[in-house]
């Protein structure tokens, strides 16, 4: 039973999130929308769906370096995957 109300928990936030996204960008606003795409993407990943969260957060990653210009510190390649890998 609490597992059938975690994963309808669940599903609920991601799909809030999902049409939380799709309003933002129908106004444009690329900014709240890389953050609550990053923020989807975090859900993913706390949910154990990495695949889906790696899909999700790389191609969000440069802008969201951008965004905190954070351009004095560096992280390669290898290094942002290890944080997927556990």
């Amino acid at each position: 039973m609490n597992s059938l109300i975690f994963q309808t928990i669940q599903q609920w936030m991601i799909q809030t999130v999902k049409k939380s996204i799709k309003e933002i960008s129908l106004n444009n606003n690329k900014k709240e929308e890389l953050l609550l795409t990053s923020i989807l993407g975090s859900l993913y990943f706390e949910l154990s769906d990495y695949k889906e969260a790696l899909m999700i957060l790389e191609p969000c990653y440069d802008q969201l370096r951008q965004f905190f210009n954070e351009d004095n510190h560096t992280i390669d390649d290898t290094e942002r995957l290890d944080l997927f890998a556990g």
